[in-house]
């Protein structure tokens, strides 16, 4: 099994309630299959290298789907994977 953790960090343009439009794309997420932290200024991810993509693909297409967006994105195979 290849582990891959991801830092997300999303910033909803064009609205004063950036901190709201993030919480509702999180609460919609479904996180079964990985670990989750979320913080106060991105949230990470850890688990089998497929399912964190996946998870990805998802996020992005709900922020998308309502939103104009910048999601940033860092991804390793080392930290925070043991």
């Amino acid at each position: 099994m290849s582990v891959m953790t991801c830092q997300m960090a999303l910033y909803p343009l064009n609205t004063r309630e950036s901190s709201q439009v993030i919480a509702e794309i999180l609460a919609q997420m479904d996180w079964q299959g990985v670990d989750v932290q979320v913080g106060s200024m991105s949230t990470v991810i850890r688990g089998e290298e497929k399912v964190v993509w996946e998870k990805i693909r998802v996020f992005y297409t709900l922020a998308t789907r309502d939103h104009q967006i910048v999601l940033n994105l860092s991804v390793s195979n080392e930290c925070g994977c043991r």
